[in-house]
């Protein structure tokens, strides 16, 4: 299982629809026309232009979809590899037992030679409630500091490549808003667009508006 924190991320808000767009079916023609291939290209990128009969453009979107879903798998293989390589490592170098470990206890191990080694220093430190017990499963040796700083190497891939994912699934989404946002657009009629930045959370963002 895969136990390790993933940073906040600057991600930009999914549409937020005001106006009628809940209510499509009830509307005017031309609210019809424009809803439908919005909603499509919300669905998939580029859906929505190809049914308004621009190929070119849709095509870009769905490539770019294609591109980022490829890439947001190569980073998880890459990061979920990492991690196994990393922890197999932890079990041949340094003979812990990974069974239900902490991300902290992960961090412990690559910063110091030994659970004694951490230990005495959590003691120099006065940090008494953070000491791991001895005998119970969190023991831990390296066998040179060099293979600990290879462990450490392998976190640190892992959590790099695990970060990326974060990046493409943002972009992603980003795509999927764009798409909507270009087929409005391309039927520019009546339309308002309205940017509100959000602010004071760990994700700030962009919601973008839309009235019909």
């Amino acid at each position: 299982m895969n136990h390790y924190r993933k940073p906040p991320i600057l991600i930009l808000m999914l549409l937020i629809m005001s106006g009628n767009l809940a209510v499509l079916s009830a509307q005017s023609t031309d609210s019809i026309m424009v809803g439908k291939p919005m909603l499509r290209s919300l669905i998939l990128p580029g859906w929505g232009e190809r049914t308004m009969g621009n190929a070119g453009r849709g095509n870009t979107f769905l490539a770019a979809e294609a591109s980022l879903w490829i890439g947001f798998g190569l980073f998880k293989a890459i990061s979920n590899r990492a991690h196994d390589e990393m922890i197999l490592k932890a079990v041949s170098q340094a003979q812990i037992n990974p069974a239900d470990k902490s991300v902290s206890y992960y961090d412990d191990i690559g910063n110091y030679n030994s659970l004694a080694d951490y230990n005495d220093q959590m003691l120099r430190d006065r940090n008494a409630y953070v000491l791991y017990p001895e005998g119970q499963g969190y023991d831990w040796q390296w066998s040179s500091v060099a293979q600990r700083q290879a462990f450490k190497d392998l976190k640190f891939k892992r959590n790099l490549y695990s970060q990326f994912t974060i990046y493409a699934l943002g972009a992603i989404t980003i795509n999927h808003m764009i798409s909507a946002i270009d087929v409005v657009w391309l039927n520019r009629s009546g339309i308002n667009l309205r940017a509100t930045p959000i602010v004071g959370s760990n994700s700030p963002g962009v919601a973008l508006t839309l009235t019909f």
